[in-house]
């Protein structure tokens, strides 16, 4: 037998299939994940379009313009570089809004808006801007949390914060027909310039407010008087667990429920803690009376004084002492 005959010696063909297979494995999974994508991407704009009809069905309008929808591979993103809502006696129009989500977890987005935002409301023309805004939105079949935080708010001379942050979530510890959504609300060096008069001097001010409201989860947006309005024929109301309000040396805390009467004034009842309100007592109560007010409400060590505190039809109540009609309706 010859060297040739032998079968060690005899060459041996090789499979160039390991060499290939990676690299189409690849190129598969990449045809695969952008046809994922882009199905996705068709879906989410079916979605929108999907609202902006219903909105159009129930006599309102919604509108984005430049709409861009991107983000491959890895999100959606929807791009506006404007946003316009009107309905029955109202419209807002905003800047641009960039939404994203990311592909995997699509019940979790995130949106930065850019001011102005400008709103139209019963003849009303309220202008708010801001630097940065962010909103954060979780959703399963309805929403279960919402967060938005801003900076350096301003809405023209009327009311200016370096800070704002808003955080709902659904309290699933409720009854189901209450509705209710826990919530926080914070504003930092807040200036209103219509209250300086009432404190006495035009110190920034602080808010502060946790607490529930109940009939909100679900509650479908609309001018604010209407909103407002629903809320308070449905029984809404604010179980406040505790909310502070300061300015220069004035402060409150307080725990307690409020509501809207049938005048459309704010109702309820608080156990609070004050320090400093003798300036402010000063401005509401009328006469002589004023000086003895205070003197009472303020301790001369200057620590905080408790005592309760009720709003009912348009009066406010600080302990045994009781204003005239000072609460204007809230619409």
């Amino acid at each position: 037998m010859s060297q040739y005959e032998s079968v060690e010696a005899r060459p041996q063909a090789v499979s160039r299939l390991g060499l290939y297979l990676p690299t189409l494995l690849l190129v598969t999974l990449a045809l695969a994940w952008s046809a994922f994508w882009f199905y996705a991407a068709n879906k989410a704009d079916e979605r929108l379009m999907q609202w902006v009809q219903a909105e159009k069905t129930a006599g309102r309008s919604l509108e984005c313009a430049g709409k861009d929808i991107g983000g491959y591979p890895f999100r959606i993103e929807l791009i506006c570089t404007s946003l316009s809502f009107a309905g029955p006696n109202m419209r807002i129009d905003m800047g641009a809004l960039h939404v994203a989500a990311q592909i995997y977890n699509p019940k979790m987005a995130l949106a930065d808006l850019t001011g102005p935002l400008r709103i139209e409301s019963a003849g009303v023309i309220t202008s708010v801007d801001w630097k940065n805004m962010r909103l954060s939105i979780r959703f399963n079949q309805e929403l279960e949390r919402l967060s938005l935080s801003a900076s350096e708010i301003r809405s023209g001379e009327a009311l200016t914060a370096k800070s704002a942050e808003l955080h709902l979530r659904t309290d699933a510890d409720q009854p189901a027909e209450e509705r209710a959504a826990d919530f926080v609300l914070r504003l930092t060096e807040a200036k209103v310039a219509t209250l300086d008069p009432l404190f006495g001097n035009n110190d920034s001010g602080a808010l502060d407010i946790t607490g529930t409201a109940t009939k909100i989860v679900g509650a479908r947006a609309g001018a604010w008087q209407a909103m407002l309005e629903s809320w308070r024929n449905d029984g809404g109301r604010v179980l406040l667990d505790n909310g502070r309000v300061s300015k220069g040396s004035f402060s409150l805390e307080g725990k307690g429920v409020l509501d809207i009467d049938s005048s459309r004034r704010l109702h309820g009842n608080l156990n609070v803690v004050t320090k400093g309100v003798a300036p402010l007592v000063a401005r509401l109560v009328p006469g002589n009376a004023a000086q003895l007010v205070g003197a009472l409400l303020e301790r001369k060590d200057g620590a905080p004084v408790s005592l309760p505190l009720r709003l009912q039809d348009g009066r406010l109540s600080l302990g045994p002492f009781r204003t005239g009609p000072i609460l204007a309706p809230l619409y």
